[in-house]
């Protein structure tokens, strides 16, 4: 199985998504910045800073090779996060809204439902029936998913 610069290598110079984004010196860098620590309370300046290059650069550079603002992209990866903690079923919903950056449980609630369009107890709920009703863990494949960007993110840095 190939590594991930061998993966980088073979991206055609039009291809999207944080994959690609992973190529560029600062884009890279801000995407394991943002999955290093999703709990942070970012900002676009901040984020800057920390790559050494202008906001402006960053986020038009970002939005352009990963297809959304870094914020937005900061917000789906805590989405997805927190879909895997309550699809493992063992976290209450205040300790998950901590764990992937949120103050309050009322401000994730607010931010999972407009992402999902339900409410995140609501959704647990739906995704666990579904797991028991076909039978499989959904843990599984989002798992070996997110599992695999953290490897290529921690094999870039």
């Amino acid at each position: 199985m190939p590594n991930a610069p061998d993966l980088l290598d073979r991206l055609p110079a039009s291809q999207g998504g944080w994959l690609a984004g992973l190529n560029d010196e600062y884009v890279g860098k801000a995407l394991r910045l943002l999955h290093a620590s999703p709990v942070r309370d970012w900002t676009v300046d901040e984020l800057a800073r920390e790559v050494a290059v202008s906001r402006s650069v960053l986020a038009q550079r970002f939005t352009e090779l990963v297809g959304e603002a870094p914020m937005r992209y900061l917000a789906t990866w805590r989405m997805q996060l927190a879909k895997q903690m309550m699809r493992e079923g063992a976290r209450n919903i205040q300790d998950v809204a901590t764990r992937v950056g949120y103050d309050s449980e009322a401000a994730f609630n607010r931010a999972f439902k407009r992402a999902t369009g339900s409410p995140p107890a609501t959704w647990r709920k739906g995704a666990l029936r579904a797991s028991v009703l076909v039978g499989v863990t959904l843990a599984g494949p989002w798992s070996e998913l997110v599992g695999t960007l953290l490897r290529l993110t921690a094999d870039l840095a």
